[in-house]
């Protein structure tokens, strides 16, 4: 049986920490692009940042994969799945703005490439499996889908497969 999300814990960051946090987290770069994700931790290599959840059974797992929503900010279907996301299943989310910066018609390139040729908002990922937009998302979460693989993302590490390129990395 698998167990939902419910809430995650915050950690608070003192002194340097907090600075070097701040300083690196705003923007990461990669492959000429700046992605912006919403929470990140320096964790190394290929692995996502990791944050923290509180599963139903009160146990702290630690989220080990990555969720990654290509969005624009005023689309509300985007809205709709990352809040789900986000607050339903408490998931740390790497958003990309397809709209922000200059480099936003290579954000969509890369999300069109990603999503087999798609060109809406919002496409989701988790780890290199794309989910598909928001009405995808929320079938799956109907259909009890979507907590199976919230137990993947937590329990498995964002790793490339063969021939994948994510801008996160």
């Amino acid at each position: 049986m698998f167990c939902t999300v419910r809430c995650v814990l915050l950690l608070a960051l003192t002194g340097a920490a907090s600075a070097f946090l701040a300083a690196t987290s705003a923007v990461v770069q990669h492959g000429g692009l700046a992605v912006r994700p919403l929470s990140y931790a320096s964790s190394g290599g290929n692995r996502a940042g990791a944050a923290l959840t509180t599963m139903s059974t009160g146990t702290a797992v630690e989220q080990r994969g990555l969720v990654t929503v290509y969005h624009k900010e005023t689309c509300p279907y985007c809205v709709k799945v990352l809040h789900l996301l986000e607050n339903e299943y408490n998931l740390s989310v790497n958003r990309v703005n397809v709209l922000e910066g200059d480099d936003s018609d290579k954000k969509i390139k890369q999300m069109r490439t990603f999503s087999g040729g798609r060109n809406t908002v919002p496409q989701v990922f988790f780890n290199s499996e794309h989910l598909g937009g928001n009405d995808d998302v929320q079938s799956l979460h109907s259909e009890g889908k979507l907590a199976e693989l919230v137990e993947t993302i937590l329990s498995q590490d964002a790793s490339l497969k063969a021939g994948w390129y994510h801008p996160w990395y």
